[in-house]
């Protein structure tokens, strides 16, 4: 499933932060899921009771955990992820993508703000399984989740069809970013939900 997500030739982002190179893609991934079941949530979707291939699938770090911002989330991969990039895609990274999202990060909500929420890193649905309520079910379970933390969601969308898929379960943009890449330009949305109750 994931393997086909990320093979996804149009995806600027995810070429951006991986110089393109579809091994590095399936490598991030494979680190945020690691990640998330060390130090998050991961929830997983079949079609049906019997079906065992999973449709969909979400990771999702809770308050006081940001992703890679601990030393054992980084111990599983992550520095070999990086070694593993070009030198202009590390310098990409460094020199574009960190600053230009922190700066976002700072400038909308705060690192106080993204500590205090429930942050999505990833949520994904096998393309021939979307348009099926899969990625609603799993936004509404963890803004579940979070309304019975008494926090909140926070997450980046990077697409104009996703930015409007969130907002219509309720997400209020919060800031942008035009991040400039080597693949094309692409903007950062920074989105949170907050309990109406």
């Amino acid at each position: 499933m994931f393997i086909t997500t990320l093979k996804n030739p149009t995806h600027i982002p995810t070429d951006a932060c991986t110089g393109g190179v579809p091994q590095l893609k399936c490598d991030f991934f494979n680190l945020s899921v690691r990640a998330g079941a060390l130090e998050g949530l991961i929830l997983v979707l079949k079609e049906g009771e019997r079906d065992e291939r999973f449709v969909a699938a979400a990771v999702s770090f809770g308050p006081g955990v940001l992703f890679m911002s601990s030393e054992e989330q980084r111990a599983l991969g992550y520095e070999n992820f990086f070694e593993s990039l070009s030198e202009s895609t590390k310098t990409w990274w460094n020199e574009t993508y960190g600053p230009l999202s922190t700066k976002l990060l700072e400038e909308a909500i705060g690192l106080k703000g993204a500590l205090d929420a429930w942050v999505p890193v990833l949520i994904a649905t096998i393309p021939e399984y979307q348009q099926k309520g899969y990625g609603t079910a799993l936004v509404k379970h963890i803004c579940r989740v979070a309304a019975d933390d008494k926090t909140c969601v926070s997450l980046a969308s990077t697409e104009d069809v996703t930015s409007v898929f969130y907002k219509d379960l309720g997400f209020k943009v919060e800031g942008r970013v035009d991040i400039p890449s080597p693949f094309g330009e692409f903007t950062c949305t920074l989105m949170s939900w907050k309990n109406p109750k």
